[in-house]
């Protein structure tokens, strides 16, 4: 497709607001990856790991970024690219890619909205509408999406500017390293809202050959969650946060998306400290 029309496309886009679905990730072309490498970046929602690749559109991301022992710098692409973004792999270990949308909106009838809640285990919410009298009116919500995708060159740790936070209001933190993992082990993760632990959130985990055998876990008090990897292949980890909103003009919920994309290889790589 040209660039003229890629653009013309994605102003069609943006007349209409992306696709409603639960899951937004951040899916490269490789995962492992060498110096140098050319690496595609396509922007997808949908569930389950299968879903509709959205353009680079700036208006609906606060941040595109990556991170690696270089530091964070922004992800620069063209309006209309799809997939969304190239990079190129510029430092040994690994390369954080970060995610933070813009927030959207969306109308749901009052069944659909409780089982999504359920499906999600804000059960809290559930809840909540009942006590204000709210379970049989539609919800107005905004959505927020918070993604992060982990690659890595063989046998490098995770470096400290790629373990830190990247600010997002819903993220995902893992406590391990991702690389270092191997089938049967348990991948810790920290779950932190607004920079804080978030206690007592569904914290989901599947891999993409077999998404049908999700692991689920609360978060502890600390945030906490540990979930057992049980095969290699490309893993998803998630977790949603809603809170309510008293002033918005049309939204009453605000819903925050956090996923952790990585892929789990069949056997473990034995890490080493990045040299640079």
């Amino acid at each position: 497709m040209s660039r003229i029309a890629l653009c013309l496309a994605a102003v069609l886009i943006l007349a209409v607001g992306p696709v409603r679905a639960h899951d937004f990730w951040i899916e490269p072309s490789k995962f492992f990856v060498n110096l140098d490498d050319a690496v595609s970046l396509q922007l997808r929602e949908g569930q389950e790991l299968v879903g509709n690749a959205l353009p680079y559109v700036p208006d609906w991301f606060q941040d595109f970024s990556r991170s690696d022992a270089q530091g964070r710098a922004p992800v620069v692409s063209e309006m209309g690219d799809d997939p969304a973004a190239v990079i190129r792999i510029r430092s040994a270990g690994t390369t954080l890619l970060g995610y933070r949308s813009t927030a959207d909106f969306v109308t749901l009838a009052p069944e659909k909205f409780e089982n999504y809640l359920r499906s999600e285990g804000m059960e809290t919410i559930v809840a909540l509408r009942a006590k204000l009298g709210e379970s049989d009116k539609e919800a107005h919500e905004n959505f927020v999406r918070c993604a992060k995708t982990y690659l890595t060159t063989n046998g490098l740790a995770l470096s400290k500017e790629v373990r830190a936070p990247l600010g997002y209001t819903l993220e995902l933190m893992p406590a391990d390293d991702l690389h270092a993992l191997s089938p049967g082990d348990r991948l810790n993760v920290q779950l932190l809202y607004l920079s804080h632990p978030l206690a007592g959130a569904l914290v989901t985990a599947f891999r993409k050959e077999r998404p049908e055998a999700k692991v689920h876990v609360r978060t502890d008090k600390q945030g906490r969650a540990s979930l057992l990897l049980s095969a290699p292949g490309i893993w998803l980890v998630k977790a949603v946060h809603m809170a309510r909103l008293e002033k918005h003009p049309k939204a009453d919920w605000e819903s925050y998306w956090a996923s952790l994309l990585f892929e789990l290889r069949a056997q473990r790589t034995m890490a080493r400290s990045p040299s640079n």
